[in-house]
């Protein structure tokens, strides 16, 4: 199964797109942290919505953003492993 995927790196999108439970996976690409989604219609209309200035509840959100916002950093630092980048402290 060849499944097409698109990655974001706008937190507040994804965040978004979290609280209309589209769920991404998060990876590391070149360092830096990106969104990872399944291409669905559910995609293109959480982002079509999003871009039309869809209200989202504002704890919602924010829950949202500081979940992604700590797997971000927790992707980060698996990256990197305990002695940073390329091994060397």
């Amino acid at each position: 199964m060849n499944s097409k995927r698109l990655s974001i790196s706008d937190l507040t999108l994804a965040a978004f797109l979290l609280v209309r439970q589209i769920q991404p996976t998060i990876e590391v690409i070149r360092g830096r942290v990106v969104f990872v989604y399944e291409i669905s219609d559910d995609l293109y209309k959480g982002m079509n919505d999003y871009n039309n200035g869809a209200q989202a509840p504002a704890v919602d959100l924010f829950s949202a953003y500081r979940e992604l916002r700590t797997k971000m950093n927790a992707g980060k630092i698996q990256c990197l492993g305990p002695a940073g980048p390329g091994g060397v402290r």
